[in-house]
């Protein structure tokens, strides 16, 4: 490299350097954390919104702007453009590390201006075209969750769980800004006015983005970060990437998906993650089920034009206002019953919830129940199958070396992901190609109910409880309950223990009879010890 390169170089070094430096040392004013929680919410509402409005909004955008061209089965068609849409913006996960170069502020002015200028196009465009070009960009900006990251390098270490989970809860609660606006632009009477519902909540996500950047400071964990960053010598940067080099050849997909399929407990998981994921696909087609039941109880044609009658807005609009509540009200609940019961326990809890909830709706849905019963009947199907996706992936996490964990995580997704999209494509390309959505209702249905009882069965029988337990207490059941351990091994514990006194160290675990290097690697994390002198041996 040239002098004039690198002092160029260096200058921009120094220039963001200082730039950094006058961030750090900028003091909050007196109500900062205040504003910054109500920005945060405000955001993760607009991400809420974005990702749910198509979902709300079903009924009206496939009648308006796909009945034209399919009248018989828009919403089928519709959800079929959207799937090769979601296919397409999925590579944009890749844009994600950017933020940890150029910081989480610019990251969270993008995301959201993009997700208000989505729906915005939607409101104005109003045709095929303009539909796809705005929830590509959409899909393309609400994965990164870059509120998520700013609550937890921001919010105060002691309060951080209680935050997210208030914030979340409100953002959830949030959705109802949707029926609200369909309430107030009266659409089930004018059955255009729907783009302003588009349009009021991409007004909302503007107004997120512009408070956002006037009050919003750059989080203090990555000024600080960056800056030991912009300190190092180009010896020591050279090392760090040799290191993380090496790192990465440890981790990535690849190995991921190596983990994935060559480890019992891990290939199980995500076995019961991808049938859960095939429930995922009644989250997209909701409104078109309460409009199926209306017109199926009445005798009336299942077309587009039908889509619009005043009856079904109502009922749909009325059945959104509790949604949000049954969403909100069961998603409060994973984190606080898993500690209590453990991770297997509460999936299968909120798999068993999630099923009874999803029959529920069906039923509700066909035989005409009030349609607020109906809508917190579906926001609690929602809320209980995302847990149960949840708990699973924490299991994932669990169940796995630090080294690898974001790896397999990934991958776990990835196979899952693919399976919810073949699934989702296979039930509307049917319906699509039957020429009537009236296909979708049973193909739904029965998708769901075979996905999640084969979930909870393999979740049941195949998968093992990820919490940690006390290693010079636990009976042999239990013990076989851990990932890597079976009933051999497990007895073999108890004997190693009765023989040798208590286990003062996890590393002890080696010398147990049939407890070879790679069953260590999957059982030693969830076993602690009170009596060990280190203090991660009692962590599990």
């Amino acid at each position: 490299m040239d002098e004039a390169k690198l002092q160029k170089k260096q200058a921009r070094k120094e220039k963001e350097i200082a730039r950094l430096l006058k961030e750090k040392n900028k003091p909050k004013f007196a109500g900062y954390m205040f504003l910054f929680l109500f920005i945060v919410t405000l955001v993760y509402l607009v991400d809420e919104v974005s990702t749910n409005i198509g979902k709300f909004m079903e009924l009206d955008v496939a009648a308006s702007i796909f009945g034209s061209v399919a009248e018989y089965n828009s919403s089928s068609v519709k959800e079929l453009v959207n799937t090769l849409i979601m296919a397409i913006s999925g590579s944009c996960m890749l844009l994600r590390p950017l933020a940890d170069r150029f910081g989480r502020k610019i990251f969270l002015f993008i995301y959201t201006l993009g997700m208000a200028i989505g729906m915005g196009a939607i409101a104005v465009f109003h045709n095929i075209p303009g539909w796809v070009v705005g929830t590509l960009l959409i899909q393309i900006c609400i994965p990164h969750d870059m509120q998520q990251v700013y609550i937890q390098e921001c919010a105060p270490k002691e309060k951080r769980g209680t935050y997210f989970s208030v914030i979340k809860g409100l953002a959830t609660l949030g959705l109802m800004l949707v029926p609200i606006f369909r309430t107030v632009f009266d659409v089930e009477v004018n059955k255009d006015n729907w783009i302003l519902v588009y349009g009021g909540t991409a007004a909302v996500g503007l107004i997120a983005v512009i408070l956002a950047v006037i009050f919003m400071r750059e989080s203090d964990a990555f000024v600080e970060n960056r800056l030991k960053q912009l300190a190092l010598t180009d010896e020591e940067l050279a090392r760090l990437k040799k290191e993380k080099s090496e790192e990465a050849k440890r981790g990535g997909i690849i190995q991921g998906l190596v983990a994935v399929f060559k480890h019992k407990q891990l290939r199980w998981i995500t076995i019961s993650m991808c049938f859960c994921m095939l429930a995922y696909v009644l989250t997209d087609h909701y409104s078109t089920i309460i409009g199926l039941g209306y017109l199926n109880a009445h005798g009336l044609a299942l077309s587009a034009t039908n889509y619009q009658l005043p009856e079904i807005s109502k009922i749909v609009t009325d059945a959104l206002f509790f949604y949000p509540i049954g969403c909100a009200l069961v998603e409060f609940l994973p984190g606080v019953i898993s500690d209590k019961i453990g991770r297997k326990k509460a999936s299968i809890f909120f798999g068993t919830g999630a099923l009874v909830f999803y029959v529920l709706f069906y039923f509700a849905s066909l035989k005409l129940w009030d349609a607020r019963l109906t809508g917190f009947f579906i926001g609690a199907a929602c809320g209980s199958v995302w847990s149960f996706g949840d708990l699973l992936l924490l299991m994932i996490s669990e169940s796995t070396a630090t080294n690898l964990r974001v790896s397999t995580n990934t991958s776990c997704l990835l196979v899952a992901g693919i399976c919810y999209a073949i699934a989702g494509a296979v039930i509307n390309a049917i319906s699509a190609g039957l020429g009537s959505d009236n296909y979708l209702g049973p193909c739904i249905i029965v998708t769901v109910a075979v996905g999640l009882t084969a979930a909870l069965i393999t979740t049941l029988l195949k998968v093992k409880e990820t919490v940690g337990v006390d290693l010079n207490t636990a009976s042999p059941s239990l013990l076989q309950r851990v990932a890597g351990l079976n009933g051999t091994t497990a007895k073999n514990i108890v004997a190693f223990r009765e023989e040798n006194g208590v286990f003062t160290t996890r590393r002890q675990l080696l010398k147990v009879a049939k407890l070879g290097p790679k069953a260590f690697e999957q059982c030693a994390g969830f076993m602690r010890i009170a009596e060990s002198k280190n203090v991660f041996d009692n962590t599990g």
